[in-house]
Order: C-alpha cells, then structure tokens, then sequence
C-alpha cells in the first residue's frame, strides 16, 4: 500500500506540475479536468492511509504476520504479530494485560525448549498459531 501511496503522490504532482503549465497557457477547461483528477487522486490517497491506519503495525518487505499463543495453566493469550518480533518486544504488552505475571520471574518454553526471549520468531521457526509456554522461575 506504501508503493501505491507513493505512486498516487507522485501522480498528484506531476498534474499540479502540469495545472502551471495550463495555467500560463490560460486554458481553463483543461485546467478544471486537471483539478478534478486531483481531487480524485487525494481521495484514494485518503483511503488508503485509512486502511492502513486500521492495522496494528506495517508489514515491512519480507516481513509476514502470524499469531502467537502465550499460555500458562490459567491463560492463553493470543497476539497478532511480525515473523521479525521477538518475546522480549511483545511481553510488555503481555504483562499490561496480565499485571500478575509481571510480579513473577519468567522464562519461555517452545517446544519444550528454553527460549531466547530475544531471537526473532522467524530464528525460533515459530509458525501461525504456536504456542509459547510461560513458566516461572521459582526463587
């Protein structure tokens, strides 16, 4: 949608570039198609930053959106996300919802496995819909 935006603006700019020209040739009916095309192209600007202003966060090249399982015995929480996340950026979100597993020493497990709460989910190979055990360290 970036590209498009992107397209769209430069668009835009080449008919304002285009409107001084008529202008100077003092072609008025010209002129008036050309503002009518630029009306048309900011309305399609509007909407697209309208669609993208409905997600969460933007999908970068390469990057994909999954969603992740945080699971206890008493909670599974589900968080949409970006293969290039990692544990360590999404538990503040965690811990806001769940204020009671901020007050305890946590550590991850992915397929029985200790995770390193700071590798992406795409080094972890985490796919759509895995889950990730919380445990807690008990001191």
């Amino acid at each position: 949608m970036n590209n498009d935006i992107q397209k769209l603006i430069s668009e835009n700019n080449n008919l304002k570039d285009e409107i001084e020209r008529v202008n100077l040739q003092n072609n008025s009916d010209k002129m008036l198609k050309l503002y009518e095309k630029i009306s048309e192209l900011n309305e399609k600007i509007e909407g697209l930053n309208e669609k993208i202003n409905r997600y969460p966060f933007i999908l970068e090249k390469g990057e994909k959106m999954l969603s992740v399982i945080f699971a206890t015995a008493l909670i599974n929480y589900s968080m949409i996300c970006k293969n290039t996340d990692t544990i360590n950026k999404l538990e503040a979100e965690l811990y806001k919802n769940y204020p009671e597993l901020y007050e305890t020493n946590n550590f991850f497990l992915y397929k029985g496995n200790v995770v390193d709460k700071f590798k992406t989910f795409e080094e972890l190979k985490l796919k759509n819909g895995d889950i990730i055990i919380i445990n807690q360290n008990d001191y």
